[in-house]
């Protein structure tokens, strides 16, 4: 009889697990199983007046932001009832809040997002905050005051661009500078990567927790300082002292800077 009683106790809790996981699927999508809810509806919004500071946190997808022939920032994305959309203004700064979803919407993850397409007015020249958590982003060269650009998951490609302070955060995926320029550069890899290309700046500073940070830099490499500290990883220069006041310091806990020049 043992073997029966196993075999009931085993079905009951099959069965308790069926109707949770029920429950659990048809509360979350409205009791609705088809693909209703992956259909997104694009919508557009363009701000009323001049931006100083666009903040951008995308939770997935693909992003751009480019530049156009409009008079003041236009933002068009898609949405739906997983797939929300939360934009405000306060003041100069137009917060942009794309992708947010609940905790349990891991089991609605999709690959096919629409594209959203942030436009910014030609004589633009503000500061840019990028935070993405996973999917693809390109932003267009162009001049910017400080850009911030943080990746906790993806891929993200800054066109070639001019600025004032740079900082670049990786906790995974990638980050592509091409031909950067900018007064100082924070470089910073929790994990994953960044490559910095034709990268145009006196005072560099990076900071590798894990993951790999490459950087070519237009220049001569007698004209840079370099001070490491490395506690575990690699750096393929030696600390020097250079014969102007530019300069390149980091701090490696683990992984790989590799620094070349031009020149």
């Amino acid at each position: 009889m043992k073997w029966y009683f196993k075999m009931l106790i085993a079905g009951v809790i099959i069965l308790v697990i069926g109707i949770a996981i029920t429950v659990i699927v048809g509360g979350v999508t409205d009791w609705k199983y088809g693909s209703s809810i992956y259909e997104y509806e694009m919508k557009t919004y363009q701000a009323e007046t001049e931006v100083d500071n666009l903040k951008v946190d995308f939770y997935a997808g693909e992003l751009q932001i480019v530049y156009g022939d409009v008079e003041s920032i236009k933002i068009e994305y898609p949405e739906n009832k997983r797939y929300t959309v939360k934009i405000e203004k306060t003041n100069d700064t137009l917060s942009a809040t794309i992708g947010g979803r609940r905790w349990y919407d891991f089991i609605f993850w999709r690959q096919d997002y629409p594209v959203t397409t942030v436009t910014l007015p030609r004589s633009a020249r503000l500061n840019l905050n990028v935070e993405m958590n996973a999917g693809k982003a390109k932003v267009e060269g162009g001049t910017y005051k400080d850009v911030y650009l943080k990746m906790n998951a993806g891929e993200l490609d800054l066109g070639k661009s001019k600025c004032d302070l740079l900082t670049c955060s990786v906790n995974a995926g990638k980050i592509d500078l091409d031909g950067a320029q900018c007064s100082r550069a924070i470089l910073k890899t929790n994990a994953g990567e960044i490559v910095a290309d034709k990268l145009d700046c006196p005072d560099i500073e990076a900071k590798i927790n894990a993951g790999n940070i490459n950087v070519e830099i237009l220049g001569n490499e007698s004209d840079y300082s370099i001070i490491t500290k490395i506690n575990a990883g690699s750096c393929n220069k030696s600390d020097r002292v250079g014969a102007t006041d530019k300069k390149i310091q980091a701090e490696i806990n683990a992984g790989a800077l590799s620094v070349d020049f031009s020149n």
